[in-house]
């Protein structure tokens, strides 16, 4: 996938392709992994599951565009309603396996300010998970989305 180094997708597959004891924890994992990577915030969950996890959220405050402080109350906002968040989107607008909203795009109103790239993917027990990354406008775009898909692919035994 180009986008990524092979330095980074070896470490998606190193990480992701191991018995992972729980889903729990390998939604966790996805979750850091995909901060680590794209060093924004990023969202990880099963669909229609409890939990979601995020990673990341000092990338996004160190941004510039977050100096101001409006922008602060609604990322905690939306971080305290994060799982209300993502399972209505996934029932209204979520349908394909690869989607961004670029700023206004964004349906999550509380982030309409920055971009929201989600992929999607079979977790081990036969359920769907998500994956999420979120960003300034100005985002590396073609990296973000090659590290969603790839993790996609890895998870859905296609890669």
């Amino acid at each position: 996938t180009s986008g990524l180094t092979l330095k980074e997708t070896e470490k998606v597959e190193d990480s992701l392709k191991k018995d992972w004891p729980d889903e729990q924890t390998l939604l966790k994992e996805i979750s850091r992994l995909t901060s680590e990577i794209s060093k924004e915030l990023s969202i990880a969950g099963a669909i229609g599951g409890e939990n979601t996890y995020t990673f990341g959220f000092s990338n996004l405050i160190d941004e510039p565009e977050f100096s101001t402080f409006g922008n602060i109350n609604q990322l905690m906002r939306f971080m305290d309603n994060i799982d209300s968040c993502f399972d209505s989107l996934w029932d209204k607008l979520l349908r394909e396996d690869l989607q961004v909203f670029i700023g206004n795009e964004n349906p999550i109103k509380d982030i309409n300010e920055f971009t929201l790239i989600t992929g999607r993917y079979q977790l081990p027990e036969g359920e769907s998970g998500f994956v999420s990354i979120i960003g300034p406008k100005r985002m590396n775009y073609k990296r973000n989305m090659a590290l969603v898909e790839y993790i996609s692919q890895i998870l859905n035994h296609e890669a």
